[in-house]
């Protein structure tokens, strides 16, 4: 039995109010309440089932229907619609249907992120999605955008199923059965064991991965929170609870607080507050982890583990996580055999708060337990942290791996390492890497002569340290271009390493792509699954096709060649989309308003960056393709008025000043002063916030305040 339609409740109803009106209320009033009650009634969900999502698209307008198969009946837990756009009344039946499976899918990600479910449709479009993905611009973003859930097809007309993993490929699609063959594929409600569910993503990112506060209820908030309904003839009784449970309970909600209080007192990845700003950030981060753990020229791979299942534990992959740590935990025992115990502690500290999250509390005790020996050997003054050299240098490796913007704070981390052991390799060139992190973001020389000073001691004892020599290259890029040139020919050569060639290869992007384009190609073949060496493949095309005066068309074809396969080896890359619109919009700017008005609509799922990134596209296109000034503006505002100085910021600056000229052309002198103002607005605005230090990174996971002094608080040039 399938769900029972609005169209009969809404009927039933309009009866029993039409007789109520005639018969002053007194009966039909009544009848008309138990209408409401009555079937179709919205169940909560139980995340314990399957999902099924039923979709159908008309002349005008999508539907879709979440329900859920309770005792052999099919019970609504949602309705959804919308109207199309009259772009959209123009598309074909098929790409009618397809859009309204990717519309609901994705309107509903909440429910079905993480586990697998059904979607019922009566239309074949799935395979024939599948099948002309790549000469349909169009329905290749919704197959891109389907990428990240696991479902299976029910062909509601012929009850045929079609299973279509997460990544699908040709050998993915199964072949349908013949009618008189048993149609026995099980739903994802028969599954004994679902996967663990992904937390959900509010606004304001930073308690993902926090415990919850003294007080309030654990877990994450969010529709699975929901109990299930009771039915009217059994109504939901709450039982008197005696003393000795309340007793119990207190005594278990105090234990659990005790646990919070030690693990909170652990150095490790879960109390050392990176700014990860969202979940986007995090999967890249994860990407180019990857790289490291597999190429890494010190011993720190069991860092870089460690740092994965942190990771993975903010994507909810607790297996994944408690796999890392395994991983980390065995290198350890093969390498650091002498110095295991000082070594360990990190992976420990990881152990004891992913089987927090997971409720395996006397798990937790176990290596709280662990840990407080170590330390106690030590003779730390904490029973559960011990700040040696070993540890620190941990942190600053980990800091390097979130991101180069955290320079400043991992070189300290370095130096206090080497102050109790000055002649650590590893320590050194952690210290050199992080002091040309710092350089990265910050226009202060002593940073370049620091970095240009540490690196080239690391390279001259590290012959083979081909990350060093990049970063050296880069160093010497306008003072001593032939040595630059030299180190990095040595590298080309001899690394094996995807991300160094891709860092190479940036090297030569702006003045001679066709040289970036080779090394990226070399890259290619050692990971072609590596998504931003695809990326930037199709960044060197754009250049040259910049540049180009014949034979745009090869050009053109190869750069949409590469921002596709970047999106199909990363679904969720926004940049990715971004350049694939560009380029598609040199021949079919229909398929680059397609694609940016579907990045619109996902605009609260995206991280500020890349909010800003679409907002400055999007207004590209109105200001400069349709002459559209006026709505050119207020996109490019929304974009500047997001509280986070990324680079884009600056670009949608200088958009709204060139916005601001174009109305003081036309004579429109108020426009172009209101922008003006606007500007001056929301930069002082910007200025209070970082001067309070009400800056939260507008979204970090995590937040942690950090005094900025030059060039690092108490340190001078000297010190270096």
């Amino acid at each position: 039995m399938g769900p029972v339609g609005l169209g009969q409740r809404a009927e039933s109803l309009e009866t029993h109010l039409t007789s109520a009106a005639a018969d002053g209320g007194a009966v039909s009033g009544e009848r008309a309440q138990n209408a409401l009650c009555q079937d179709p009634v919205l169940y909560s969900p139980d995340f314990d089932r399957g999902f099924i999502v039923q979709t159908d698209a008309s002349t005008v307008g999508l539907g879709a229907i979440l329900f859920q198969d309770i005792d052999g009946e099919e019970h609504p837990m949602l309705y959804i619609s919308r109207k199309l756009f009259p772009r959209e009344q123009r598309y074909s039946v098929v790409e009618k249907e397809a859009l309204a499976m990717k519309w609901a899918v994705q309107a509903l990600r909440y429910y079905l992120l993480g586990i697998p479910f059904v979607v019922v449709i009566d239309h074949t479009a799935l395979k024939w999605l599948y099948q002309m993905r790549d000469t349909n611009a169009r329905l290749m973003h919704w197959y891109l955008a389907l990428q990240p859930f696991a479902f299976t097809v029910r062909h509601q007309a012929e009850e045929r199923l079609l299973e279509l993993p997460t990544a699908w490929g040709p050998e993915d699609v199964e072949e349908l059965p013949e009618p008189d063959e048993p149609k026995e594929t099980p739903g994802p409600y028969d599954l004994e064991e679902r996967l663990p569910e992904l937390p959900t993503l509010p606004e304001d990112l930073e308690e993902l991965g926090e415990l919850p506060t003294p007080g309030e209820p654990e877990g994450t908030h969010g529709p699975w929170d929901l109990e299930e309904l009771p039915s009217a003839e059994e109504p939901k009784q709450f039982p008197d609870l005696s003393s000795a449970t309340r007793n119990q309970g207190t005594a278990q909600e105090t234990s659990t607080l005790h646990l919070k209080e030690k693990l909170q007192a652990l150095q490790c990845h879960f109390t050392w507050n990176f700014e990860i700003r969202d979940k986007v950030e995090a999967s890249h981060i994860l990407q180019t982890l990857a790289m490291r753990i597999e190429h890494t020229h010190y011993q720190n791979q069991p860092t870089f583990l460690a740092m994965q299942a942190y990771l993975c534990h903010l994507q909810g992959q607790y297996e994944d996580a408690l796999q890392s740590l395994r991983e980390a935990e065995e290198i350890l025992q093969r390498d650091h055999p002498d110095n295991f115990s000082r070594q360990v502690l990190v992976i420990y500290g990881n152990y004891a708060w992913i089987y927090y999250h997971l409720t395996h509390y006397d798990l937790v005790e176990l290596y709280l337990d662990k840990v407080s020996k170590i330390c106690s050997a030590l003779n730390s003054r904490s029973p559960y942290a011990a700040l040696i050299p070993e540890i620190r240098a941990q942190k600053g490796w980990s800091l390097l791996a979130a991101g180069f913007r955290n320079g400043t704070e991992a070189t300290k981390c370095f130096q206090m390492a080497l102050r109790e052991d000055e002649a650590n390799g590893e320590f050194l060139a952690g210290l050199a890497i992080a002091v040309f992190a710092s350089w990265t973001h910050s226009s202060y020389s002593v940073y370049w002569e620091a970095a240009k000073k540490k690196l080239g001691t690391i390279i001259h004892e590290q012959q083979q340290n081909y990350e060093a020599k990049v970063y050296l290259a880069k160093i010497l890029k306008t003072s001593d271009r032939q040595q630059a040139e030299t180190l990095l020919e040595d590298v080309v050569q001899n690394s094996l390493n995807p991300e160094v060639l891709r860092n190479a290869a940036k090297f030569f992007q702006p003045e001679f792509p066709e040289k970036s384009i080779a090394i990226l190609q070399r890259a290619i073949s050692l990971n072609p699954n590596y998504h931003l060496l695809h990326y930037d493949l199709g960044v060197c095309y754009k250049i040259q096709l910049e540049e180009a005066k014949s034979g745009r068309g090869e050009i053109l074809a190869a750069a949409i060649e590469a921002f596709k396969k970047a999106l199909q080896k990363d679904p969720v890359s926004v940049f990715s989309k971004l350049a694939l619109a560009e380029v598609y919009g040199e021949n079919t700017p229909d398929y680059q308003e397609e694609i940016y008005l579907n990045l619109m609509s996902e605009m609260p799922s995206l991280s500020k960056k890349c909010q800003q990134a679409v907002y400055r596209h999007w207004g590209d296109f109105l200001f400069y393709k349709q002459k559209a000034v006026q709505e050119a503006a207020q996109i490019y505002k929304a974009g500047f008025a997001i509280p986070d100085n990324y680079p884009e910021r600056q670009k949608l600056e200088k958009r709204l000043e060139e916005v601001a000229a174009a109305f003081q052309q036309s004579s429109q002198t108020t426009e172009a002063e209101a922008i003006h103002d606007f500007i001056q607005e929301s930069e002082s605005s910007w200025h209070r916030m970082k001067s309070t230090g009400r800056n939260n990174r507008a979204g970090d996971w995590r937040y942690r305040e950090t005094g900025r002094s030059f060039p690092f608080p108490g340190h001078t040039k000297a010190s270096f």
